[in-house]
C-alpha cells in the first residue's frame, strides 16, 4: 500500500512492442500512442484480450464492424464503446446480448423498443428488463419471460403488471423475494404470500402488516425457515398457539426464544462498550438489521449486522453507497463432540468457552455472532496514525487503509490520489 506513484506513464509507439504488451497485459493498450489506437492490428489484439479496451480505440476503430464484433465477443458490455451507428445495428446488438444480456443497456433507443431484441435479452437474463422501453415493460409476454428467468425482474415491470396475479405468481415461483416488488394489494393477498413463504420463509418481511400477524401464514414461514421469526411481530415469540403448532421442544419452536444477531450484539455491547478503543454508536436498529458508527471515528466507516449473522465493517459515501470493505466476518461452521456445532474462528479465539456451542448448524448461523473478533478487528484498525486514502488509477478505484509512514511515501503531486483523511476525523464522508 505504501508504493510510490510518481513514475510517469511511458507511451508505447512501436507497433511490434504494442502487439506484444497488449497480448500480455490488457491495461497496456491505454498507454499506446494515438496512432496505434487507430491501428487495426493493435486494436484487434487489444479488444480480443479485453473487449472494453474498445473505449480507448480511435473513433474510426469504434465504428469498424469487425473490431466491434471481436470486442463484444470477448465482453458483451463492450457495446457501450461502439459507435452510435453500430449500437443501432440489430445484428451487432443481438451478438452482444448473446454474450451478456446486460449489453441491452447500450443499444439504441429504437432497439431497446424492439420486441425481438428485448425478448432475447430477458431470455438470457430476466433482469435486463430494466433496460427495455416502458412500452415493452408493460407487455405481458416480455415480462413473463423475464420473471420466469429471474423472479426479481418483477421490479422492472409496469405497475399494471406488478398488480397482475398471474405475473406475480410466476415471479415468486422463481424467487420468493419477488414478493417485495408486487403491488400493495398482492402483498396483502393470502394465496400470493403463502406461495412466497413456502418458497422462502424470510419473504414474510414483504407481506402486508395484516398477513405478518396471521398465525397460519407465520406458521408456514417459520416451518420453511425458522429465521422468519425475526421478520414478524415480537408477540409471536410467546404465542402459545404457534408453539403448539410447531411442536413443543422442536427445533423450530426453540427458535422462537432466540435473539437475532443484532439483538444479541446490542445486549453484549452494554457490558463491553468500554473495551473498544472507540465505542460503537447505534445509528439504526431493527430486529434483523443494525448500523453502528464509532465515537471519534470518521462517519464514512460503519459496522453493519444482519439478523442472520453477516457482519461488515465498510466505508460508505454520503449517500450510503458502499465504497470498499475494511473487513467482514463470516461464521465458519465446524462439528464438535456429540454432533454439536461451533464457529471455528471463535473456538480458536476462545477454545474453553461453551457459549459458542450450538445444537445444530441452523442455530449456529442464525444466533452466532463473532463479537470478540469484531472487537479485535476494530481496535486493530482504528488507530491515531491510520488514514483512509481514496485512490483511482485509470478506471480502477480503491480505498486504502494506511499508516502515517506509508502516507508520507505517496507522491504529493500524484493525481491518482483523489482524497485522504485521518481515521480520527470529524469529516462526515470520504468523498
Amino acid at each position: 500500500m505504501g508504493r510510490k506513484m510518481s513514475n510517469k506513464v511511458v507511451k508505447i509507439s512501436d507497433k511490434q512492442t504494442a502487439l506484444k504488451v497488449v497480448s500480455d497485459d490488457y491495461e497496456q493498450f491505454q498507454c499506446c500512442s494515438e496512432e496505434l489506437k487507430n491501428d487495426w492490428d493493435v486494436v484487434l489484439a487489444a479488444v480480443k484480450k479485453y473487449g472494453p479496451n474498445l473505449e480507448y480505440a480511435s473513433s474510426d476503430m469504434q465504428a469498424n464492424e469487425e473490431i466491434v464484433k471481436a470486442a463484444i465477443n470477448e465482453n458483451g458490455e463492450a457495446l457501450k464503446f461502439a459507435s452510435d451507428e453500430l449500437r443501432a445495428k440489430k445484428s451487432i446488438v443481438l451478438k452482444a446480448i448473446q454474450n451478456d444480456g446486460h449489453a441491452l443497456k447500450y443499444a439504441s433507443d429504437k432497439l431497446r423498443s424492439d420486441r425481438s431484441v428485448v425478448f432475447k435479452a430477458v431470455k438470457y437474463d430476466g433482469r435486463t428488463l430494466k433496460y427495455a422501453s416502458n412500452e415493452l415493460r408493460s407487455m405481458k409476454g416480455i415480462v413473463l419471460k423475464a420473471v420466469r428467468n429471474k423472479g426479481y425482474a418483477l421490479k422492472y415491470a409496469s405497475d399494471e403488471l406488478r398488480s397482475m396475479k398471474s405475473i406475480v405468481l410466476k415471479a415468486i415461483q422463481n424467487n420468493g423475494y419477488a414478493l417485495k416488488y408486487a403491488s400493495d394489494k398482492l402483498r396483502a393477498d393470502r394465496s400470493i404470500v403463502c406461495k412466497a413463504v413456502m418458497n422462502d420463509g424470510l419473504t414474510i418481511k414483504y407481506a402486508s402488516d395484516e398477513l405478518k400477524n396471521d398465525l397460519d401464514v407465520v406458521y408456514i414461514a417459520i416451518k420453511n425457515n425458522p429465521e422468519a421469526i425475526f421478520c414478524v411481530p415480537e408477540h409471536f415469540k410467546k404465542d402459545k398457539k404457534l408453539h403448539a403448532l410447531l411442536g413443543k421442544g422442536s427445533e423450530n419452536s426453540d427458535f422462537l426464544n432466540a435473539m437475532s444477531c443484532s439483538e444479541f450484539f446490542k445486549l453484549w455491547l452494554k457490558d463491553n462498550a468500554s473495551r473498544f478503543n472507540y465505542p460503537p454508536i447505534e445509528v439504526e436498529f431493527e430486529r434483523d438489521f443494525a448500523r453502528y458508527r464509532f465515537e471519534n471515528i470518521t462517519n464514512a466507516i460503519e459496522l453493519t449486522l444482519s439478523g442472520y449473522g453477516d457482519v461488515n465493517l465498510a466505508i460508505y459515501d454520503e449517500n450510503l453507497n458502499l465504497l470498499d470493505f475494511l473487513g467482514w466476518l463470516e461464521v465458519s461452521p465446524v462439528k464438535v463432540a456429540d454432533n454439536y456445532w461451533a464457529c471455528d474462528l471463535c473456538t480458536a479465539f476462545n477454545p474453553t468457552s461453551e457459549e459458542n456451542i450450538y445444537i445444530d448448524i441452523n442455530h449456529l448461523y442464525s444466533q452466532h455472532l463473532c463479537e470478540e473478533r469484531i472487537l479485535e478487528n476494530c481496535n486493530h484498525l482504528f488507530q491515531p496514525d491510520k488514514f483512509l486514502v481514496y485512490y483511482q488509477h485509470m478506471k480502477f478505484k480503491s480505498i486504502w487503509h494506511v499508516d502515517l509512514q506509508s502516507l508520507n511515501e505517496f507522491d504529493p503531486h500524484d493525481e491518482d490520489i483523489l482524497k485522504y483523511h485521518s481515521i480520527l476525523s470529524s469529516n462526515s464522508c470520504l468523498i
